[in-house]
């Protein structure tokens, strides 16, 4: 028999609890609440430090009032290392991801733009729209 045994396991999950305004520049989004939290060291704010030197998987879901041709960028240790993609729709079911071997100590925000100004809205996590949520797990 086979057993599934877990090591160095390290996620986190965030989200904004109120809007936040998305600039045509570009925003930073600034996370308000750990929903789960195993390994990291987080308190409220843009930067996520990086526990632990591996491979993490990024999920981003953000959705906004009004459509918008949105880019959302992983921008690590102040730099824009990578567009995640670009987005065109009415508001909902945005998503963005990504996957890179990161150091520890490394701070890592998410950045969207979008060309029009938009709000990012707040829904609740397992309905359409989802909104906004940031998942990070370390893989390898």
């Amino acid at each position: 028999m086979l057993e599934r045994v877990e090591k160095n396991v390290t996620y986190l999950t965030l989200r904004r609890t109120t809007t936040q305004t998305i600039a045509t520049t570009g925003t930073i989004i600034s996370w308000e609440d750990a929903v789960r939290n195993v390994g990291f060291t987080w308190s409220a704010g843009t930067s996520i430090t990086i526990p632990q030197t591996g491979f993490y998987a990024l999920d981003v879901a953000f959705t906004f009032i009004g459509a918008s041709v949105t880019v959302a960028s992983i921008v690590v240790n102040g730099v824009i290392v990578g567009t995640m993609n670009n987005y065109y729709g009415t508001g909902t079911l945005n998503r963005a991801g990504a996957m890179r071997h990161f150091t520890t100590g490394d701070t890592v925000e998410v950045q969207l733009a979008n060309v029009t100004a938009r709000v990012m809205t707040v829904n609740a996590y397992g309905v359409a729209g989802e909104s906004p949520f940031l998942h990070i797990v370390r893989v390898a």
